[in-house]
């Protein structure tokens, strides 16, 4: 059978997390890499800019901005009070502000209106075709609004080429965004097949344990669940009982009426022994005529009272002896 080490929805959240941490990297590297660039141009250049405005511009306001917004989101992602999908949301918006932020600041790079495209295929970690769908539509909102800005705003000149990249980049975002979708109807489509298997699986494995003609778990399954309980209690020093029992002159109904009734007979009995089962009372055709009560938790006493009120309901009916 199979098992899930963790919880769906903890999977989930941890990759919200995951996206925050992801974010917080690519702040530094962005951070570094400005950094980075400043000492080579200051190295090269004899007419520098004001080591003030490239700072306050390209360093220190957005990186602080950024890192601001990645720990709210942080914070908010780890609280109890905020729902699984207000979380999801927000891990992705995040990764949007941040592409957001990129274009804005690096205006000169027109190349990153095509970043907008990160948001989307992240999205797929979720599998949620409704998420994908309105991260796409912000995304396309926000590569708009940082084409408008490079094209009023930039100290680059533009002109109309900033339109033609913008179109690229929309068609790029448009294609991530069915390529996505694919994605996840693909992934959804394996999940639904696997979780077929996995039942199909299971209800094989539970028609395996039981016994075809009664439906009580078979004496196969006894020497498997028996030997598994067993060890069990006897660790934990928990009470175990077993009681085991036949059907007298059951050859007889068998000779006289044929099998087809000694069948009735034993599928009248399983049925009040599957009545008064539970988790904690187990029973079993081990054979034949022949059955067994496993019962956990039972002492002798409690034990010797589920018996004889089994004996008590088939004797009521008139049945043969037990």
């Amino acid at each position: 059978m199979l098992m899930l080490k963790n919880d769906p929805k903890e999977i989930e959240e941890k990759w919200c997390q995951n996206i925050i941490y992801v974010c917080y990297i690519a702040i530094g590297i962005n951070a570094v890499v400005l950094i980075t660039v400043w000492f080579m141009y200051m190295a090269q250049t004899e007419n520098p800019i004001s080591p003030g405005y490239y700072w306050s511009r390209y360093i220190i306001t957005p990186t602080f901005c950024m890192l601001a917004l990645n720990f709210c989101s942080d914070r908010l992602i780890h609280s109890h009070r905020v729902g699984l999908k207000a979380k999801k949301y927000l891990a992705l918006c995040n990764a949007l502000a941040f592409c957001t932020f990129l274009c804005m600041v690096h205006s000169i790079l027109a190349v990153l209106l095509v970043t907008f495209v990160i948001p989307i295929f992240i999205s797929t970690i979720f599998a949620d075709c409704k998420i994908t769908r309105c991260i796409f539509i912000l995304s396309l909102a926000a590569q708009i609004l940082s084409a408008v800005k490079m094209h009023f705003i930039s100290t680059r000149d533009f002109g109309s080429w900033i339109w033609f990249e913008w179109i690229v980049a929309v068609a790029i975002l448009v294609a991530a965004y069915f390529f996505a979708e694919t994605l996840i109807q693909e992934g959804q489509y394996h999940i639904c097949s696997l979780k077929h298997s996995v039942q199909e699986r299971e209800q094989l494995e539970e028609q395996l344990q039981k016994d075809g003609c009664t439906g009580l778990y078979s004496h196969a399954s006894f020497e498997k669940i028996g030997r598994d309980i067993f060890s069990k209690y006897l660790a934990r020093q928990i009470p175990l009982s077993f009681s085991m029992f036949d059907l007298d002159n059951f050859k007889e109904i068998n000779d006289t009426y044929g099998h087809v009734a000694g069948d009735k007979v034993l599928q009248y009995l399983s049925r009040i022994l599957l009545n008064n089962s539970n988790e904690n009372i187990l029973a079993f055709r081990l054979g034949g005529d022949e059955f067994g009560l496993l019962m956990k938790g039972f002492t002798l006493p409690n034990a010797q009272n589920v018996c004889e009120g089994i004996q008590s309901l088939w004797r009521s009916q008139g049945r043969c002896r037990m």
